[in-house]
């Protein structure tokens, strides 16, 4: 990693964001690569080196779920190509043009693989334009493998791997429709 002035660069960038998500999901679009994720991994999560903050947003809310999730869930409605108009976090889940693909990885469609591809804002001194970006999450869709639910319990979630982080994600189908209706 330090023998590559991308790399130095990268890691000098991170620093002076100081946990900012817009500033890091910056360094992370202009200098990511495979050697600073490993880097992060390892600093971060494998041997915490080094100390970041944990919790800092408090995302109970998602932990209790809603009232209302769709009964009976069909996954494979999923499957093709979504274009995310909204999420929680701008800085985190809501890009310009983001889209996710969604692809069946079994028969019944009790787990699916998203192809997420988004673009982060380059600033007018950097050239201007965008960096793009690209991962792929594992679903695993609890809606289908639990013939019970409780209500308002996750319909799927995923744990994946952004910028050689580990995130969690829980997702709450909370309505449907085949668009002949108001919805």
């Amino acid at each position: 990693l330090f023998s590559n002035p991308r790399g130095i660069k990268g890691v000098t960038c991170l620093g002076r964001c100081k946990g900012e998500q817009t500033c890091a999901m910056r360094c992370f679009a202009e200098f990511g690569s495979e050697d600073l994720n490993n880097w992060l991994s390892c600093t971060i999560e494998d041997y915490e080196c080094v100390k970041v903050p944990k919790n800092v947003i408090d995302n109970s809310a998602e932990n209790v779920g809603y009232t209302s999730t769709v009964k009976k869930f069909d996954p494979k409605k999923l499957i093709g190509t979504w274009y995310k108009t909204d999420g929680l976090n701008p800085n985190y889940d809501l890009f310009d043009c983001q889209t996710n693909t969604f692809k069946e990885t079994t028969k019944d469609a009790s787990e699916l693989d998203m192809g997420i591809f988004f673009r982060v804002q380059r600033p007018p001194e950097a050239g201007g334009g965008f960096w793009e970006n690209a991962l792929t999450e594992h679903m695993v869709v609890d809606a289908v493998l639990d013939a019970n639910p409780k209500e308002g319990s996750r319909t799927m979630h995923t744990e994946g791997r952004m910028n050689g982080l580990t995130f969690d994600e829980n997702w709450y189908i909370i309505g449907e429709s085949d668009g002949t209706g108001d919805i």
